[in-house]
């Protein structure tokens, strides 16, 4: 689940702090050399640089904190249902309905709740639910009127695909869902579970919606002879990713000037005040990783950029790195600065 264009969006978010740390007191700096771009470097000092990959992999750890946090979430829905239905059978012996058990007996849940992985984790990070019972609450009320749930709690026999399809929708449904009262106080972000996010961790608000996305894609990779000792989801960040994004944080800060400088001639056109901030972060980043992963295919490493610049910048944004990042890597391509494997050799400029 933790893959490279997180990883890269990781990056970026450690490149912004860096740089925006420095950039003023480089300013002098990048003027004296003849960089038309004020960015700050860092690289004159190493405990900065440090302090930075250590933020870099502290970020990396909490998104996996936070997909055990929302896997921990499903479950106290599951709980708030099963309190619910309690509730729910002294007035059925008085003559109401009968309540649905679908979603106490979901069998994705009940392989949540098993699992030793996740209670491992839990116990060892702290990412339950026991501060925030009044949002779980909230949540399950808004969950008990949505169409989908009702449909599933409906079903008569659901089948293991139908719990499937009934967690995944809750995932999607979790990013959005709207609960404009918390206690007494009026939200300002209607989406309650990114309110819970902003309050809880200064990583989490950013990694709410992918990691969301993450735990969609994986339960409906879920398989009913799941075993309670197979994780469901991993617990540290693999090795080659956590190198892979280290590499490219230093090197990005390390190879600055002499990145801004290839850019230079193809910004020739750009009033430097017109420039974004953070489209320059990407284009330095895209360039650093032409630069220092030859593995990685240039067209990968493009189209990656072109989605930071969609994902964090101005509408004009994507359009504009393509262009400049392209027509650089093309000239350090042919000049023998950037040299890719054999099987990565077709590419060529758009």
């Amino acid at each position: 689940m933790f893959n490279r264009r997180l990883v890269r969006i990781k990056v970026l978010q450690m490149l912004y702090a860096h740089m925006s740390a420095y950039a003023d007191m480089e300013e002098n700096r990048a003027e004296a050399q003849g960089l038309p771009f004020s960015l700050g470097s860092g690289v004159v000092d190493a405990n900065a640089v440090a302090r930075s990959l250590l933020e870099l992999n502290r970020s990396m750890q909490a998104y996996i904190d936070l997909q055990h946090a929302l896997l921990n979430l499903l479950l106290e829905l599951r709980r708030a249902n099963v309190k619910r239905i309690q509730l729910q059978k002294a007035r059925y012996l008085r003559g109401g309905l009968e309540p649905s058990e679908n979603f106490a007996n979901c069998r994705v849940l009940q392989q949540y709740a098993a699992n030793d992985s996740l209670r491992q984790y839990t116990k060892q990070r702290s990412v339950g639910w026991g501060e925030a019972d009044t949002l779980v609450w909230q949540l399950y009320g808004a969950l008990e009127k949505a169409p989908f749930f009702e449909s599933y709690q409906e079903l008569k026999a659901p089948t293991y695909r139908d719990d499937i399809a009934v967690v995944a929708t809750i995932y999607d449904w979790l990013l959005d869902v709207e609960i404009f009262q918390l206690g007494d106080e009026q939200l300002n972000e209607p989406r309650a579970l990114h309110v819970w996010a902003l309050s809880s961790s200064i990583f989490y608000h950013t990694d709410l919606d992918p990691a969301l996305e993450d735990l969609r894609d994986g339960v409906e990779a879920m398989r009913e002879d799941l075993a309670p000792s197979e994780a469901i989801i991993g617990i540290a960040v693999k090795e080659d990713l956590r190198s892979f994004a280290q590499t490219l944080l230093k090197r990005s800060i390390e190879l600055h000037d002499g990145n801004l400088r290839a850019l230079v001639p193809f910004l020739r056109n750009w009033d430097p005040s017109r420039v974004a901030f953070m489209d320059l972060l990407v284009l330095l980043l895209g360039l650093t990783e032409a630069l220092c992963f030859p593995e990685i295919p240039v067209a990968v490493t493009i189209n990656e950029c072109i989605e930071l610049a969609r994902l964090f910048s101005t509408k004009s944004s994507p359009q504009f790195v393509n262009g400049v990042l392209d027509a650089t890597i093309q000239k350090l391509v042919q000049d023998g600065v950037i040299v890719k494997r054999e099987r990565n050799k077709t590419w060529k400029s758009r």
